[in-house]
């Protein structure tokens, strides 16, 4: 039944739908209002990762993997004031270097003597990560997919890759062996 005059209480019209379309008029105009705050507190989508942003990620995935590999008793446990050696922290930089630049330039190969154990063990200051950094790097499948492709691939190129991969591979396993008889001992 429709009843004339029938004025809602507390309402300032007294017009039912005229305060239903303020109601919805005033949500409307929130949600604008929210939308709009989220968006400018929202980075950009189109900036980039700045460069510290994308180190601190590779060192937190380094540091995973390390970690990893210690509870599978795979990396060796240094002692507490062990240092990197420098030469792998340069060769390490030349390398990222190479890789981001996207440019045909000289490939940093690793300074050891494929084959010289000794000359690995010190290059990576027998760190297990580093090593095992390497054979991922120097896998020859990884390692040509990565190659800038200005860079011609070779005969001689891919047997050196492939000699360096399968060094890593002897070199891990030799390393494994031993910390296995330390830790036995």
């Amino acid at each position: 039944m429709y009843v004339l005059g029938f004025v809602d209480p507390g309402t300032s019209s007294g017009d039912f739908f005229d305060e239903i379309r303020k109601q919805y008029e005033r949500k409307c105009r929130e949600q604008t209002r929210r939308k709009l705050t989220e968006e400018a507190s929202r980075p950009s989508t189109s900036a980039r990762i700045n460069a510290d942003e994308a180190a601190r990620k590779a060192d937190e995935f380094r540091r995973k993997h390390a970690e990893g590999l210690r509870r599978r008793g795979i990396a060796f446990s240094l002692p507490i004031n062990h240092t990197t050696s420098p030469s792998y922290e340069h060769y390490s930089k030349q390398w990222r270097t190479f890789l981001q630049s996207g440019e045909s330039g000289a490939i940093p190969w690793p300074p050891v003597k494929v084959g010289d154990m000794d000359d690995l063990a010190r290059f990576v200051g027998k760190n297990m990560v580093h090593l095992r950094q390497l054979q991922v790097d120097w896998h020859p499948d990884r390692f040509f997919a990565r190659l800038p492709p200005s860079i011609q691939r070779t005969d001689a190129m891919r047997e050196q890759v492939t000699a360096l991969s399968q060094f890593f591979n002897a070199a891990i396993l030799e390393f494994r062996e031993k910390s296995r008889k330390t830790r036995l001992e």
